[in-house]
């Protein structure tokens, strides 16, 4: 089942990508990034401070803007997210 965040517009920030969307996280989002991550964001930080990959950095920001955008364009994929 795909995630679908509540989605406070209000507090959403508007980015410009194909046309303006609106990007929003709130602590659901973050759960679905441990999910797909596999690890908890706490540690994701601790291991960037020792050196994360580029690989695994981008790999991050995309699933992390994937994740942040659902809301907005439900049908985004990571491979749409560049």
């Amino acid at each position: 089942m795909d995630f679908i965040p509540y989605f406070d517009k209000a507090k959403a920030v508007e980015v410009e990508l194909d046309k303006p969307r609106l990007l929003y996280f709130n602590i659901g989002s973050a759960g679905e990034l441990e999910r797909k991550m596999g690890s908890s964001i706490m540690m994701l930080f601790q291991t960037e401070q020792k050196g994360m990959s580029t690989v695994t950095s981008m790999y991050f920001l995309r699933t992390a803007y994937q994740i942040g955008l659902q809301a907005d364009a439900p049908g985004l994929t990571q491979q749409r997210v560049d």
